[in-house]
């Protein structure tokens, strides 16, 4: 069985930090990825998946890009259950574990300075 995925998209927001409860820290984002159709509109819808990225690979991701950045990740789909008031939530997330920058640095230099 393999779960991989390859996601290309824009970073929809700041990439945040957090830690968690054994002191591991970790990043997580939104990804804006448009879909390969156009609606009954005529327009691109767009899906927004949630990602949380580990390690050495979030902290060089962080430095190297910024909202709107356009970038190419890899990764696996992850599924938790929880509870709210009594009823079972499904959630899923992306994990990434590498990244491509898919735009010039000057690019992302001018998303920051913005």
């Amino acid at each position: 069985m393999l779960n991989q995925v390859f996601l290309n998209g824009r970073i929809a927001g700041e990439v945040k930090s957090n830690i968690t409860q054994g002191g591991t820290a970790y990043n997580y984002f939104t990804l804006a990825v448009p879909r390969d159709f156009k609606n009954k509109n005529g327009e691109i819808e767009t899906d927004f998946i949630n990602v949380q990225m580990w390690g050495k690979t979030s902290d060089n991701f962080k430095k190297l890009t910024a909202k709107g950045s356009l970038v190419g990740l890899r990764g696996s789909l992850r599924t938790s259950v929880y509870e709210k008031n009594g009823e079972k939530i499904y959630e899923m997330k992306f994990v990434a574990d590498g990244f491509d920058l898919l735009e010039s640095k000057d690019q992302t230099q001018a998303r920051r300075n913005n």
